[in-house]
């Protein structure tokens, strides 16, 4: 038995690159088809010649549709495993991309490219980083930089070639291409076993288990003793003696079942409160505060790199060079997320002050971004963006992961990008404003917003988070001390 354990150990040691390389691909196509978003709606504004708050309920709904679905995967993961769940949201977002291409409405659009595209990628990126961290225990900061790095190479690399693809095909011919790409999903799903080592159940849910087999212990515990009392009064009526009506008898009995449906609903909504992760907010502030961080970063990330393109296009550089704003932006992002994750794993620096440095970084590039015209200047802005946006989601798991308990992990990871993809409930802010003034820069005044509060909050879990580590560096130096 201990041979098979370290042969199977022995095997993970090999496949755990498979797994990442898996990663790779699914963040390489997801980041990748969420920057070329801007690119279709471009295409979407001429074909159907609608307004382009109308078009940001596409991007909306498929934000929401993720938002849903990424809460629910700390549990689907632990009832079905990472394989199965990738492996559905792969199919649905197949089908989802290729229903699109017979669009001929905006509401199709809505459901296809819009809610059923946003579960798809939503469930299938959150399981990649999932599955990486239950493989990697010891150097995860950089198996999980090297995973998230396809992110950078699809934000590079799709959006020029979307602008290819859509001139000799058109959009519909592009999106027959894009289903191919997406089939490709199917394939690192079926390599996404999990580890030989890890449990297939969450301990949380195991708890959850024994808590409901208390509770219908208590249920049939009420339920025997008012039958006994049922029989014992049944026994004193065949005797024939007279017997007086116990009245407090009676208030205890409805006392008892008044406490029994109420266990029954605080159970249902301890389930619903469990399902979704919200119970990891209570228990870690922090944690907390990083997720109210990581909404206002989504703010920024959920249209900022449509109202780029847009932008360009409306000073008057031509699309295939406002396509290659975003290139710059995902190759300058390739470098900065392979490295973080070797300093941070080796101390150089913590990741709350890389994540916050990157923050600000992040912030001031998008702000020169919005106010220049200068071709050139615009370019360098998105080199910083891009250096910042290799960093920033990655680190935002490390921190998340770090903030909570191993076990917590996957509904903790799950509840961090739902609550990224809630973000995007501003997205037709941005697009209502731009159909009102005309101007491109007012909708990424509503970005600059967004990062802006970001990075104060993320300074704020840095500052925390450094005083609670010294708190308890201090509390076991002081143990220390009395122990000698």
């Amino acid at each position: 038995m201990v041979k098979k354990m370290e042969k199977h150990q022995e095997k993970d040691c090999y496949w755990k690159w498979l797994i990442v390389c898996s990663s790779f691909y699914i963040n390489f196509y997801n980041v990748g088809s969420e920057v070329s978003r801007g690119v279709f709606m471009v295409e979407f504004l001429d074909y159907f010649k609608e307004g382009a708050s109308v078009f940001m309920w596409i991007f909306m709904f498929a934000g929401l549709g993720g938002a849903v679905s990424g809460s629910l995967v700390g549990f689907t993961v632990s009832k079905y495993g990472v394989r199965k769940v990738v492996l559905f949201s792969a199919i649905l977002h197949c089908a989802a991309i290729g229903l699109s291409v017979f669009a001929e409405s905006v509401p199709h659009l809505i459901v296809t490219f819009g809610i059923l595209n946003g579960i798809g990628l939503s469930v299938a990126s959150i399981c990649g980083y999932t599955i990486v961290g239950e493989y990697f225990r010891n150097g995860y900061a950089f198996a999980n930089g090297l995973s998230s790095m396809g992110a950078r190479c699809g934000a590079m690399a799709l959006p020029p070639l979307t602008v290819l693809l859509i001139e000799k095909y058109g959009w519909h011919g592009a999106l027959v291409i894009f289903t191919g790409f997406s089939a490709n999903m199917i394939v690192c799903a079926t390599a996404m076993k999990a580890p030989f080592s890890v449990p297939t159940l969450d301990e949380g849910i195991c708890k959850k288990d024994t808590e409901t087999q208390d509770d219908d212990r208590v249920i049939s515990r009420h339920t025997d003793s008012r039958e006994l009392r049922k029989m014992n009064q049944s026994t004193v009526e065949s005797t024939s003696i007279p017997m007086t009506k116990d009245v407090n008898s009676e208030m205890s009995v409805d006392n008892i079942e008044l406490e029994i449906k109420q266990k029954c609903l605080m159970k249902k909504c301890a389930l619903i409160y469990r399902l979704f992760g919200f119970h990891l907010v209570r228990r870690y502030p922090l944690y907390g505060v990083l997720n109210l961080s990581i909404f206002f970063y989504g703010v920024y990330i959920g249209s900022n790199p449509v109202w780029i393109v847009v932008r360009a296009v409306a000073i008057g550089i031509p699309r295939i060079d406002a396509a290659t704003l975003l290139t710059y932006t995902g190759a300058c992002g390739m470098a900065s997320r392979f490295l973080h994750g070797w300093f941070i794993d080796r101390g150089v620096i913590s990741p709350f002050t890389l994540l916050t440095l990157m923050m600000a970084t992040k912030s001031i590039a998008n702000i020169v971004l919005t106010f220049t015209t200068n071709y050139a200047i615009m370019v360098i802005s998105c080199v910083f963006l891009g250096i910042a946006q290799g960093v920033i989601t990655p680190v935002y798991v490390v921190c998340a992961r770090k903030l909570v308990e191993p076990k917590d992990h996957p509904s903790a990871l799950g509840l961090l990008f739902a609550v990224l993809e809630i973000s995007c409930v501003m997205i037709p802010v941005a697009g209502k404003i731009y159909d009102v003034t005309q101007d491109s820069r007012h909708p990424l005044f509503v970005t600059d917003a967004g990062i802006s509060i970001g990075t104060i909050l993320c300074a704020v879990v840095c500052v925390l988070q450094k005083r609670n580590a010294k708190s308890r560096l201090d509390l076991h130096v002081d143990n220390q001390e009395g122990t000698s």
